[in-house]
């Protein structure tokens, strides 16, 4: 945890905007001082990755609107549910392209942080169009499939093992595990890393090692993505973000994109690409009536690039804080264990049907109070999009720097009670959500379009995987998250693995 910074509050304290006329004074924060700012109190955030931390605080500190100085970076902080959600449905905002601006040799196109407007539009239609109903299903399946692969290393390990268990950081795997169903879903092709990755650890060898690069690369090009928003070019190279040190990373992954990319192209070009296809790729290589590319090479190689990002790694990491949040909390771990049994006996072969899946409702719970609890997003980001623009008591003008801060409303006493920050499933129980307190997959126009994915993967590795093993945190872990374009554990997460025993 990072100190409390010291901070400065205006005399008046800002009152809502239906009672008090708008001041075109500064919300809340702290001391801004001459040239630098506040970096002094940002400065060991940043360089602990907890800065996640540090706006949290804030929040809570200074009220539910502050404001924040970095560098040339005016940035408002809210986290007040009805305006958090204002700010990421409303048309008074946009979202900005920052984040692109200073990753073009990573990201450069990518729907997940793309400026609102036509390029967006066209990106997001192709997208979406290819994430339709028959994309989850046909995820569901390659789902099942890999986990039952996976259930098949873990007890090879076991049996392998003289005491009937093994150790291993279970972060490596899922992560692996979801960047095959994605490219096999939206690429139809198979990267083989969970399989590959497991050879060598089994001490096989493998054709393919680059699985055993990938959870250090993606951790890597986070780091790098937040460090560069936060940092003036100038001090890139002594934070090891400068464009040198992208290159090894961008290397390995156009390699990797290539691999399905090229051929799929080329048959695009001579017009043999087949609408059979159905995957993400098909909308992205399509022509225009014309006959020209819908898409650059440049456009459809970021997208693949962040689909395998976020396509992946937000998935992979909840699903690892599900892991975390099960074994520190035996009781809720029971009560799964005596659902996932129920509706799917010990003695059955036949894996849940998609539309069943519903049917594990306490599943839904320990999902949801993980994402409320753990939140891989610190906040959403937008700007003002309307000349003039008030809230909670201040005024602000077109292009203003917006943040609806998650983590701290989603922590918050006042709309989860008073043992907010302990993780109890059984909250959820009928419980009525306080509008904009709970908005994991974000909301409105950009809201996640992976999200009816991402559950359901989640839903059948937890099935599949607590139906068949125990696992026991490994002591002496570091458990707190730490930033990157997801939050997330500094190390993975280490698991000792063992037959499950009956209860």
């Amino acid at each position: 945890m990072t100190a409390e910074p010291t901070v400065i509050v205006p005399a008046r304290a800002p009152a809502p905007a239906s009672t008090t006329p708008a001041k075109s004074g500064t919300p809340p924060h702290l001391t801004n001082w001459p040239l630098i700012h506040n970096m002094p109190d940002f400065l060991t955030p940043l360089l602990t990755d907890t800065f996640y931390l540090y706006y949290r605080n804030l929040n809570r500190t200074l009220g539910p609107i502050m404001t924040h100085f970095i560098f040339d970076r005016v940035e408002n902080y809210v986290s007040d549910p009805t305006e958090m959600k204002r700010i990421l449905t409303s048309k008074e905002f946009r979202r900005n392209d920052f984040f692109l601006k200073v990753t073009p040799d990573v990201f450069g196109y990518a729907l997940f942080a793309m400026e609102t407007g036509p390029v967006w539009q066209k990106h997001r239609k192709a997208i979406v169009s290819g994430m339709g109903p028959q994309f989850v299903r046909k995820a569901y399946g390659v789902t099942v499939d890999l986990v039952q692969d996976l259930t098949r290393m873990f007890d090879a390990h076991i049996v392998n093992s003289e005491d009937g268990s093994f150790v291993m950081n279970i972060r490596e795997y899922l992560s692996l595990l979801t960047l095959d169903v994605l490219t096999r879903v939206a690429f139809s092709h198979d990267m083989n890393c969970l399989q590959g990755f497991d050879d060598l650890k089994s001490g096989k060898d493998s054709v393919d090692k680059r699985s055993v690069q990938l959870r250090t690369y993606v951790d890597e090009i986070g780091r790098i993505g937040i460090y560069r928003t936060f940092v003036p070019k100038f001090l890139w190279g002594f934070f090891k973000i400068s464009e040198t040190d992208v290159v090894p990373i961008t290397t390995y992954f156009d390699a990797m994109i290539n691999e399905f990319l090229a051929p799929r192209r080329q048959k695009a070009e001579e017009g043999e690409e087949e609408e059979s296809e159905s995957d993400l790729l098909t909308p992205l290589l399509k022509k225009t009536e014309d006959g020209e590319m819908l898409f650059s090479d440049k456009e459809i190689r970021d997208e693949c690039m962040a689909l395998m990002f976020a396509g992946h790694d937000t998935t992979s990491n909840t699903i690892t804080n599900v892991f975390l949040q099960l074994c520190q909390h035996p009781d809720a771990l029971k009560t799964l264990h005596q659902e996932i049994d129920a509706n799917y006996p010990p003695d059955s072969t036949e894996f849940p049907r998609l539309d069943e899946l519903s049917k594990f409702e306490y599943l839904d719970y320990v999902f949801k109070e993980t994402q409320r609890t753990k939140n891989i997003l610190m906040g959403l980001d937008r700007v003002v999009a309307s000349e003039n623009m008030e809230m909670l008591g201040y005024k602000f003008k077109k292009n203003d720097y917006f943040s609806a801060n998650l983590q701290t409303v989603f922590l918050d006493p006042q709309y989860w009670g008073p043992d907010a920050e302990e993780f109890k499933p059984e909250r959820w129980i009928n419980k009525e959500v306080v509008d904009g307190t709970f908005m994991p997959f974000g909301a409105g126009q950009h809201m996640c379009p992976g999200m009816k994915m991402a559950i359901m993967e989640a839903k059948v590795v937890l099935i599949q995987l607590l139906r068949t093993f125990d696992f026991e945190l490994i002591p002496g872990q570091k458990l707190e998250l730490v930033d990157g374009i997801v939050c997330h554990l500094p190390n993975g997460l280490e698991l000792k693995v063992t037959k499950r025993r009956e209860e």
